[in-house]
């Protein structure tokens, strides 16, 4: 195999770039040109996110409770009576009712009650969503 030689002044010979050819932008009027209009473009699609966020937050902090949309819509009787009930109830007690549940689900998994232990340990999610229900109801009220 013969080596090839290549002439680096050869025009139609393309070379690998260095630091002395290849484009700085802003060095020449074409980078400069095209990195201004990436900044620029780039400025513009940032500052329309802003606005879309910012329009996004204001819609959604202008909707609550007490817009017209949501005067139509009453609780039911049972729902109140609940939420009434419910909102007398501490906190708490749902939260420790949970707790009380994981310590009797743990008990029963060291006894070898396998399945009983499983269901036991189950309640412990819908006495948490209860008490998250309940403290909305105490905090929001039920309309």
């Amino acid at each position: 195999m013969s080596k090839q030689h290549y002439d680096h002044n050869d025009p139609n010979i393309a070379s690998k770039p260095t630091a002395s050819n290849q484009p700085a932008v802003g060095n020449n009027a074409k980078g400069s040109d095209l990195g201004s209009n990436q900044s620029k473009d780039i400025n513009k699609t940032f500052e329309d996110s802003k606005e879309q966020i910012k329009s996004t937050v204001e819609d959604m902090s202008n909707k609550n409770s007490n817009s017209p949309q949501n005067k139509d819509k009453k609780e039911g009787k049972v729902a109140k009576e609940i939420e009434d009930k419910t909102a007398r109830i501490p906190s708490d007690v749902f939260l420790w009712t949970s707790f009380a549940c994981m310590g009797v689900s743990l008990t029963l998994k060291i006894l070898k009650q396998d399945k009983t232990a499983l269901f036991v340990g189950q309640w412990t999610t819908p006495f948490l969503i209860m008490g998250v229900y309940n403290k909305i109801v105490k905090t929001q009220g039920s309309e």
